[in-house]
């Protein structure tokens, strides 16, 4: 408890008129107690250090090293970083504060006997009919996004299906469908500890991967990449493995594959910009995997000196993906005078019915703040974006109350979620779904709160219509189970 109490303190500070390095430093003693909290079972690390290490870079990480990030300290001037530092580290406080407080007082709920022999089958059942059914839908609905919209090339062409069009909404609800891979993911991994995997999802995990080889390749996506490695890594927060040798090679294979990501991919974009001006046609798939081949070659240290880069790939350019979230706060704080538009806050509590409503059945549906109208309407760009970070929305929408009970909201759901799988692991695999489908988008600071929270309302509409229709689902998969199915050792996943 006295790390609670402590931790309870330094919300409290934050609450005081503080400079940008005391926010910072406030900011970080705060992030190592909630690792610390964070983790009651002692595993290898908690879920929410994903979170953590997000915002320490996002936010403190370049105030406390500002040499680290020289371009992005010229766009700002130093008295709105300040500013935004004292209140993302209150909103931050908010969110552990909240996270430890439903971790501590939350229903502990019972833990089931797997090894009683009728409930064991039908959560296995259970898990496979939603793992199967999810896997499915993601496979189909890339697919039809591919067949309908085609592959976009964002960083040459953008995104041009408006949001007001029958096809803005279908294409949102097919990337929402088709990014149902990085749960599928997850729950494998968590089946797969325990033996009760089979064919036919070791062949839809197969499907997925390929699924994520093309985005890499074809879409130049270094988050395609990075997702897959994040929910590789999150099922180490839920098994019960101990740190060695494997688990640290592991984790140096994963910092090489994000940097290594930024490497071949901005050297792929630039091989296919030049391209482009040489009137090569861009969109066709064996320019792009002769592309991507190219810069994996020259992104290699072993190749051959004939062989140029294009492009550098310094610091900066892989910390300035991540530590943007405070210029991005601060610059939106910069440009509305450090007064909130409250644009469409009470719209934005219905989020839960625009999620489901199509805009074509609801014309008078908002269009929420992001990206897109940041850079339109602040910075007279006709094209493009300018993040404006989950604080920034909370921000735009409900101003600095906003930003502490939304950070708050976030904390104690998170908490809640991460709660429920780690005591249901893989039998219970909607809390696994809705964990990624929150916790992925939070990893990007530069998401709005509207977005992720539209996200997670419509998969978890889906998952309920999945459990509505299990009564009806084929017999095969009654048959799957048993053959899955295997005595369990007590203790094997907890």
């Amino acid at each position: 408890m006295l790390l609670e109490y402590f931790l309870v303190v330094l919300v409290v500070l934050s609450g005081l008129e503080l400079n940008g390095y005391q926010s910072a430093v406030l900011f970080v003693l705060i992030a190592g107690l909630l690792w610390q909290v964070g983790n009651p079972t002692r595993n290898l690390f908690p879920a929410v250090a994903f979170v953590i290490v997000a915002y320490v870079m996002g936010f403190p990480l370049t105030m406390l090293l500002p040499d680290l990030y020289p371009q992005l300290w010229s766009r700002v001037s130093p008295d709105a970083l300040e500013y935004a530092m004292l209140w993302a580290v209150r909103g931050f406080g908010a969110f552990a504060l909240a996270y430890v407080l439903v971790e501590h007082f939350s229903t502990r709920g019972r833990t089931r006997d797997w090894l009683e022999s009728n409930f064991y089958r039908g959560r296995i059942r259970y898990a496979l009919y939603v793992l199967t059914s999810i896997g499915w839908l993601a496979i189909l609905s890339w697919l039809a996004s591919v067949v309908f919209f085609g592959i976009s090339l964002v960083f040459i062409e953008g995104d041009n299906v408006g949001v007001n069009t029958v096809a803005g909404s279908s294409l949102q609800m097919l990337t929402v469908l088709s990014s149902l891979r990085y749960p599928f993911f997850l729950g494998f991994i968590l089946l797969y500890f325990l033996k009760q995997t089979d064919r036919h999802l070791f062949l839809l995990l197969v499907g997925l991967l390929i699924i994520s080889i093309i985005e890499i390749i074809a879409i130049g996506s270094k988050g395609s990449i990075m997702r897959v490695v994040v929910v590789a890594l999150l099922a180490l927060a839920f098994l019960p493995v101990k740190l060695n040798a494997r688990q640290v090679i592991a984790g140096a294979l994963a910092l090489i594959a994000v940097y290594g990501s930024f490497a071949v991919i901005t050297e792929y974009r630039s091989i296919m910009q030049d391209k482009l001006l040489a009137g090569r046609d861009v969109f066709n798939f064996s320019v792009q995997a002769e592309s991507f081949g190219a810069a994996v070659i020259a992104s290699l240290p072993f190749s051959e000196s004939d062989v140029v880069r294009r492009t550098e790939v310094g610091q900066e350019n892989v910390l300035g993906r991540f530590g943007s979230g405070i210029f991005s706060f601060a610059n939106l704080m910069q440009v509305t005078r450090r007064q909130s538009p409250y644009e469409h806050a009470w719209e934005s509590f219905l989020v839960p019915v625009y999620s489901i409503v199509p805009r074509t059945f609801l014309p008078e549906k908002p269009e929420f703040f992001h990206s897109g109208r940041n850079a339109r309407e602040y910075y007279g760009w006709s094209y493009g974006g300018v993040s404006v970070s989950l604080l920034g929305s909370l921000y735009f929408a409900w101003g600095y109350a906003g930003i502490i009970f939304g950070m708050a909201f976030l904390g104690g759901l998170l908490a809640y979620v991460v709660r429920q799988v780690r005591l249901s692991g893989p039998y219970s695999p909607h809390w696994s779904i809705l964990l990624v489908v929150l916790m992925l988008p939070m990893l990007d600071v530069g998401e709005t709160f509207q977005t992720l929270a539209t996200n997670v309302i419509r998969v978890a509409a889906l998952l309920w219509l999945l459990h509505v229709l299990y009564p009806v689902a084929p017999r095969f998969m009654r048959r799957r189970s048993m053959r899955v199915v295997a005595p369990m050792r007590r203790g094997s996943f907890k």
